[in-house]
């Protein structure tokens, strides 16, 4: 899988004088990520294209959050023969093991 296409990513909507309506996910001066013609209820495609578009926001604070924090305040090692049994460890063990799955997912390496 290669990159994705850079964001910020935002929604336009076209609507139809039938009443339906059309979202599409688009790139910044760039292309056309996903189009999603409304199928559930309005306010659940209006949710699911709001997230959709974050995708690029979300994944850059994932990236942030493993890099710049957990790596540097809490490298790898410390997990290894630490104090296992210490909730704060688990605690943050627990939210870099969630947020590296997130990230793996997002970029298609799961």
């Amino acid at each position: 899988m290669t990159g994705t296409t850079p964001g910020p990513w935002t929604i336009e909507k076209i609507s139809f004088d039938i009443g339906g309506q059309t979202s599409y996910i688009v790139a910044e001066n760039g292309p056309e990520i996903c189009e999603m013609t409304r199928a559930v209820p309005k306010d659940t495609a209006e949710a699911n294209a709001a997230l959709i578009a974050s995708a690029p926001d979300l994944l850059a604070a994932c990236q942030w959050a493993i890099t710049e924090w957990f790596d540097r305040v809490y490298p790898p090692d410390i997990f290894v023969g630490g104090p296992k049994s210490d909730a704060g460890v688990n605690e943050v063990r627990e939210v870099a093991e969630r947020l590296r799955a997130a990230i793996k997912r997002a970029e298609g390496r799961e």
